[in-house]
């Protein structure tokens, strides 16, 4: 049983990550397959107690792990700064072509989206990269710059990787996307 199940789990994200690769169309699929293989695990954990293999995000309801991050002025922000509903933290790669691609697409939620504090946790960057860019481009996210051990601490395996958290820091999703609609499913509430 224990086999079968990492097998067919295995297949299905294999299936959803080949057809993200050949057609953006199909990566609202890979959400819904991280979400629904997040459920599977947790099931089978608890009925047949079989552990989890391969990678594991942070689980939901628990506590972010703090950091204190410069932004492009120098001040310090940290996981809980914001007094906004919720606060999404988008981790970003200076020469990550998706994160390229993705940012229009979030500055676009976060000027749709008020209630909801967009921080970019930017890697391989300084706060002078991440200040010209973002008065080359003129988003309005905030970014700050960030180091592997910010991203070991949020389990995150590959950019741009976005963890959507409650007014009190805790985890409610990890997900990516690559379209405001992608962004809004994944933060829905079920």
């Amino acid at each position: 049983m224990k086999k079968s199940t990492l097998v067919l789990s295995l297949l299905a994200l294999g299936m959803a990550l080949f057809g993200y690769v050949e057609n953006r169309k199909y990566h609202k699929a890979v959400i819904v397959l991280q979400k629904e293989h997040v459920k599977i695990n947790k099931i089978l954990k608890k009925i047949l107690e079989i552990p989890s293999e391969g990678h594991s995000y942070l689980e939901v309801g628990t506590p972010a792990p703090e950091f204190s991050l410069a932004d492009t002025n120098g001040a310090f922000v940290t996981q809980n700064t914001s007094d906004k509903a919720n606060t999404l933290l988008v981790f970003s790669n200076k020469n990550c072509h998706y994160c390229e691609a993705f940012y229009p697409v979030l500055d676009s939620f976060a000027n749709g989206n008020p209630e909801v504090s967009v921080l970019v946790l930017q890697g391989e960057s300084n706060q002078e990269m991440n200040k010209t860019f973002l008065d080359t481009t003129g988003y309005t996210f905030k970014m700050l710059v960030s180091n592997d051990s910010i991203l070991d601490a949020y389990k995150i395996d590959g950019t741009p990787t976005c963890v959507y958290l409650d007014s009190n820091s805790k985890v409610l999703t990890t997900f990516s996307a690559a379209s405001l609609d992608e962004i809004r499913y994944a933060i829905a509430e079920e």
